[in-house]
């Protein structure tokens, strides 16, 4: 090809993209110049140029006039003609098309494009798919977050006095896996908020049900401290109980450890190996018989104070004995506390 040839076919070239770009243009004003009737649109626009008439089951329709006539060049539809063929085409693909935005539970179904946005949280969950006061916890789908009745079917988080779960269940890879999280529900006034979760197995049982795992509940700065308690020696309270009364204070901890401090009693207890023992009433009850130690705050009387050759013995729940010697030729007098480590269940 000569330099001549090159330069006229990089003229018509750039003539063809000229003209492409001016249709482009006029097409795009076309689009904001609106009629109500094609009549109208073509008796006031010039010839070869666009305009765009709405309506009759169409979004728009963009039209260039051709003399006395308007040829159509593009039509966009609307959102209820689209949805209508999504209908049609759900059952020839052999797959059901989302009814709502809370109807996504398979991945064999077709989303609505007006739903798409929707449709990756309503499957894995952290959507609100409003209350399900009648349905049963155990059989919720993979998506729903609702509110349910502690009376319903299924089983629920072990806390007296919570009468609503806000429950939320996702997918957490296929089949039957599973997550579930409740929370309290409070109404007219507020509360410490309280949360658990249990996750289901991917397989279902011999039966063809569901294998859901224990509820376990989520620690915050909230409930850490609080009322400990148990069952069967799994904790379903706090982690750490402390209380003081009269008699001392104590640390319960979820674990069943126990730690006592009593208030200070006085003995007085004479010389030459003289024995004595004094009881304390201890703040709150426990189950180990021995205590693990005892200590004296200071001395009273006498120059040569008490041995602490003796031991201290829990009689009951809520006494312990401590038995002293004074090995000195003199009496002596002490002020003593009692630390008492023991457990508060086996």
């Amino acid at each position: 090809m000569s330099f001549e040839q090159a330069v006229v076919q990089l003229e018509q070239t750039n003539s063809k993209l000229q003209e492409e770009v001016v249709r482009f243009r006029d097409a795009a004003m076309g689009l904001n110049a609106i009629y109500s009737t094609i009549t109208e649109g073509r008796q006031n626009t010039a010839d070869g140029k666009y305009f765009s008439v709405p309506g009759n089951g169409a979004y728009m329709r963009l039209y260039r006039r051709q003399g006395s006539s308007a040829e159509l060049i593009a039509e966009f539809p609307d959102r209820n003609e689209l949805n209508s063929v999504i209908d049609q085409l759900g059952p020839l693909l052999g797959r059901d098309v989302t009814t709502g935005l809370n109807s996504f539970g398979s991945d064999s179904s077709l989303v609505r494009l007006r739903d798409i946005v929707y449709a990756s949280r309503a499957y894995f969950g952290s959507y609100y798919s409003g209350s399900s006061t009648s349905g049963n916890v155990d059989l919720a789908k993979a998506g729903e977050c609702a509110l349910y009745s502690s009376s319903n079917e299924g089983v629920f988080p072990s806390s007296p006095g919570i009468t609503f779960f806000w429950v939320e269940t996702q997918s957490t890879y296929s089949g039957e896996s599973l997550l579930q999280t409740a929370t309290n529900y409070t109404g007219r006034s507020p509360s410490k908020a309280r949360q658990w979760i249990r996750v289901c197995a991917n397989s279902p049982d011999t039966n063809g049900g569901r294998q859901w795992g224990p509820w376990g509940e989520i620690y915050t700065s909230q409930n850490i401290l609080g009322t400990v308690s148990q069952s069967n020696g799994i904790p379903t309270g706090a982690i750490i109980e402390r209380g003081s009364n009269a008699n001392g204070e104590y640390a319960k901890y979820a674990d069943g450890t126990l730690i006592i401090h009593t208030a200070y009693k006085e003995i007085t207890v004479e010389g030459n190996g003289s024995d004595g023992s004094v009881e304390f009433d201890l703040p709150t009850s426990t189950r180990s018989l021995y205590s693990n130690g005892f200590a004296y705050v200071q001395n009273t009387g006498g120059s040569a104070g008490l041995s602490n050759r003796g031991r201290a013995r829990c009689e009951t729940p809520t006494t312990a004995r401590v038995r002293i010697v004074n090995e000195f030729p003199t009496s002596s007098t002490a002020t003593m506390v009692l630390t008492h480590i023991g457990r508060w269940y086996d």
